[in-house]
């Protein structure tokens, strides 16, 4: 989903694809899941999709895409996310942004990030380059289509996934490229958006997302601040915003229904490097996510100085998901709708699409007048940004 500091809408969205994909990159992105490093070993998918046959190019009017900043990098991601946003809140969706969407779905049922109008086709998968059809993007649409009614093309979606599953039971950014927790909980998540429990859909080697996440989890071996979180990839290292994407995924799809979580949040105790209760892997996480907000409720960006809000975000949909900490859900929703612009606006002054979105995603999880979050009409704001 989205971290918010770029300095142009193109290469905001390459750094989108290339941070969620990254276990260390040195800027923060627009929206997104995860890249593997790349010098990363590729784990071998369950089946490789064929590629796409050229046959049907996308379509080449812009009318209905959220967002004046170039799609290239995110359109598919930013056209899904404020489409699950509106309909979240019960608000109509325009035909014309559902056409958009469908327009640009490869023959396999796939998604690649953007396909220009023209006579574009969808570009072959290149692991090293980590462009062609990718699973955030493909993922995202589907829990779009699926919400708008449109359950033909989100199977077909939801299909492409299943093929795109590595040995492992995760997935990467890219079919070929390592499993991470951005992108295996974003796929999971869809999974569960229309109604398949990703326990359910094995690799070859019998192994599910659930498996892949809970493998990437610190326990009592790490330091006790960094216990529960979850690592984009191994080797193990505490990562916020992997942490709310494995998260989401293990517990919810999109939209997350409102409910009143828990006032515990879980910590793992540990004596002689093991647990003395033991913790599931979503309550674990929980515990980590409600403990890193802190006292004034917000995520640190962990490519460099300053607040990650989208990661925030994230954070506040997992845990009213899991159904774990109520007190860093509130503190966290408090400070979001007091720095809304500061997540939403971009550096050219431009309202980014996503984010609106994911706001609204948060205002229907937490019970908050999407009208009036933190004095925004985030209905408004989002409809200003559809191209005419």
């Amino acid at each position: 989903m989205i971290t918010s500091r770029t300095t142009s809408s193109r290469s905001a969205g390459r750094r989108r694809a290339l941070t969620a994909l990254a276990a260390a990159v040195t800027a923060a992105t627009t929206l997104a899941a995860g890249l593997p490093a790349a010098s990363a070993t590729p784990a071998s998918p369950t089946t490789v999709p064929a590629m796409a046959p050229t046959v049907r190019p996308a379509a080449t009017a812009s009318s209905g895409l959220y967002g004046v900043q170039d799609p290239t990098y995110d359109g598919v991601y930013r056209q899904a996310t404020a489409i699950l946003g509106l309909r979240a809140v019960g608000s109509r969706v325009p035909a014309s942004a559902v056409s958009w969407l469908l327009g640009q779905q490869c023959p396999d049922g796939g998604f690649q990030a953007y396909r220009a109008g023209g006579g574009a086709f969808c570009s072959p998968t290149d692991v090293s380059a980590f462009t062609g059809e990718d699973t955030n993007s493909t993922a995202t649409a589907a829990m779009a289509l699926h919400r708008v009614g449109r359950r033909a093309e989100a199977a077909r979606a939801i299909g492409w996934l299943r093929r795109a599953q590595n040995t492992d039971g995760g997935w990467g950014y890219v079919t070929g490229a390592p499993s991470d927790a951005n992108s295996t909980g974003l796929v999971m998540a869809a999974l569960r958006t229309v109604g398949i429990n990703p326990r359910t859909v094995r690799s070859a080697q019998r192994r599910t997302g659930v498996t892949l996440v809970s493998s990437l989890q610190l326990r009592c071996p790490a330091k006790t601040a960094d216990r529960g979180a979850l690592s984009y990839q191994k080797p193990l290292q505490a990562n916020g915003f992997a942490t709310t994407q494995g998260l989401l995924g293990s517990v919810t799809g999109l939209p997350v229904a409102r409910r009143t979580p828990s006032a515990t949040s879980p910590t793992m105790r540990c004596s002689n490097g093991r647990q003395t209760r033991p913790l599931t892997m979503t309550a674990a996480a929980s515990g980590f996510l409600a403990r890193a907000l802190g006292r004034d409720g917000r995520l640190p960006n962990a490519f460099g100085p300053g607040d990650d809000w989208n990661a925030t975000a994230t954070a506040v949909l997992a845990l009213v998901g899991a159904g774990w900490g109520r007190s860093a859900v509130r503190t966290a929703t408090t400070a979001l709708q007091r720095n809304v612009n500061a997540y939403v606006v971009d550096d050219s002054g431009r309202d980014r699409p996503a984010a609106l979105g994911t706001l609204l995603l948060v205002a229907r999880a937490t019970g908050v007048n999407p009208r009036r979050f933190g004095g925004t009409d985030l209905v408004a704001r989002l409809r200003a940004t559809e191209r005419p």
